[in-house]
């Protein structure tokens, strides 16, 4: 709000603020973020900010003195354990207030894990729209479905990327999925759920992906989106459909337009 306050010219007295995010393969996100590093990046000037105040040094210590880590070692990468890129999907999704912040003394780590993961699969589900980063066709037509917004240039998938091109040995590859091993689930949970998505807008709308940018998009047959109300569901559908618009997408605070396409709430998602 306050950036808006001085950005925005016109004067709103309420704002809806969509969250979105994108999730990506786990072990490939990690090796990514390790090449990162290895090139000269650091998080030194990151605030570990969490219930009005900064994590100490004594909480998450460096893994490396100097100016950087340039040059590590995927060995040297894995083997702090203090490195903020275990996990990180997990703990950037969660609400760390839950586990007293960084400082988790009286908590064990199996207690820590258990809440971290749930929290953050509860987030997820508060997110307006989340996406999948090897799913970059799915997550373009979900979005544009959902939102009722459309992308002037459509999404690319990389097929290679420079993660996915390393050759790592077999014991380096166990070692950095046993050490991410939340973000697995967490993936796992989260692409289950998009793709769950994707068949449900698909069998809404009408047609599949592959129709949607072949002959529907570019053609308007898609109408812009609006706010969908639960009980506008309870009026034209059955339980069953309510039930599974429900599972799929809990948090019905924010409008989701997958079932009722309305053209007359230009402003909804401004």
């Amino acid at each position: 709000d306050e950036w808006f306050k001085y950005k925005d010219v016109k004067s709103r007295k309420h704002r809806v603020y969509h969250y979105v995010t994108f999730l990506r393969n786990p072990v490939h996100r990690f090796l990514s973020e390790w090449q990162h590093v290895q090139r000269g990046a650091t998080w030194k000037a990151t605030r570990l900010h969490c219930n009005g105040r900064d994590a100490s040094l004594e909480e998450v210590p460096f893994c490396f003195s100097g100016v950087d880590w340039s040059g590590v070692l995927i060995s040297e990468f894995l083997s702090c354990k203090y490195n903020l890129a275990f996990n990180r999907m997990t703990r950037m999704l969660a609400n760390l207030t839950k586990v007293n912040c960084y400082n988790h003394t009286g908590l064990s780590q199996h207690q820590v894990k258990e809440v971290l993961l749930k929290s953050a699969k509860e987030n997820l589900l508060e997110c307006s729209f989340f996406g999948i980063l090897e799913e970059q066709k799915k997550t373009q037509f979900l979005f544009e479905n959902t939102m009722g917004i459309k992308f002037i240039e459509n999404f690319r998938q990389k097929e290679k990327t420079h993660a996915s091109r390393l050759e790592v040995s077999d014991e380096v590859l166990n070692e950095v999925v046993q050490k991410n091993r939340l973000d697995i689930e967490l993936y796992q949970y989260a692409k289950d759920l998009f793709l769950q998505r994707v068949a449900y807008v698909e069998k809404r709308m009408g047609y599949t992906v592959d129709e949607y940018f072949s002959r529907v998009r570019d053609a308007g047959e898609s109408s812009s989106g609006g706010d969908v109300n639960v009980d506008v569901y309870e009026e034209e559908y059955d339980e069953e459909d309510v039930e599974d618009i429900m599972n799929l997408y809990p948090s019905n605070r924010v409008g989701f337009d997958v079932v009722v396409r309305r053209d007359d709430d230009d402003d909804a998602f401004r």
